[in-house]
C-alpha cells in the first residue's frame, strides 16, 4: 500500500500540477480574452468613428457636388448670357451697317438733290435773265407802239376828221 499511496500521491501531485497549469493557462486565456474584448471594443469604436468620418466625407462630397452643379449651372447661364450679348452686339453692328448704308444713301440723295437744286437755280437764273430780256423787249415794243400811235394820231389831227360811221352822219 505504501506504493499505492506513493503512486496516488505522485498522481495527485501530477494532477495538482496539471490543474495548476490549466488554471495558469485559463488565467492567461481570461487575461488575453479581456485584452481581446478591450481591443474589439476599441476596434468597434474606431470602426464607428470611421463610419462617422465616411458619413462626413459623403456629406462633404454631396455639398461639393451641389456646389459644382451650381457652378456648372451658373457657367451655363453665363454662357447663355454671353451668347445673347454676342447676338445683340451682332445685331447692333448690323444696325450700324444699315444706318451707315442709309446715311450714305441719304448723303448721295442729298448730293443729288443739291445738284438738282443747283441746276434748278441756274435754270431759274437763266429764265429770270430771259424774262428780263423779254421785259425789256416788250417795253421797247410798247414804246415803239406808242410812238407809232402818236405818229398816226398826229397825222389824223392834221387831216380833217373822218367819220367813224363811214360818213353817213355828217352834218
Amino acid at each position: 500500500m505504501k506504493s499505492l499511496a506513493e503512486e496516488t500521491e505522485a498522481a495527485t501531485e501530477q494532477i495538482e500540477s496539471q490543474i495548476h497549469d490549466v488554471q495558469s493557462v485559463t488565467d492567461e486565456t481570461v487575461t488575453d480574452m479581456e485584452q481581446m474584448v478591450e481591443r474589439v471594443t476599441r476596434g468597434s469604436e474606431t470602426i464607428e468613428e470611421t463610419i462617422d468620418l465616411f458619413d462626413e466625407i459623403a456629406d462633404a462630397v454631396n455639398e461639393a457636388e451641389t456646389g459644382v452643379t451650381e457652378i456648372s449651372n451658373a457657367t451655363d447661364d453665363q454662357a447663355a448670357s454671353s451668347e445673347e450679348i454676342a447676338a445683340m452686339v451682332d445685331e447692333v453692328a448690323e444696325m450700324s451697317d444699315k444706318a451707315a448704308t442709309e446715311a450714305s444713301n441719304a448723303s448721295t440723295a442729298t448730293e443729288e438733290q443739291s445738284s438738282a437744286l443747283t441746276k434748278a437755280a441756274t435754270q431759274v437764273d437763266e429764265i429770270s435773265a430771259r424774262a428780263a430780256d423779254l421785259h425789256e423787249q416788250v417795253a421797247q415794243f410798247d414804246t415803239r407802239t406808242t410812238q407809232q400811235e402818236m405818229s398816226v394820231a398826229a397825222t389824223q389831227a392834221s387831216s380833217p376828221p373822218a367819220a367813224a360811221d363811214g360818213g353817213e352822219n355828217i352834218k
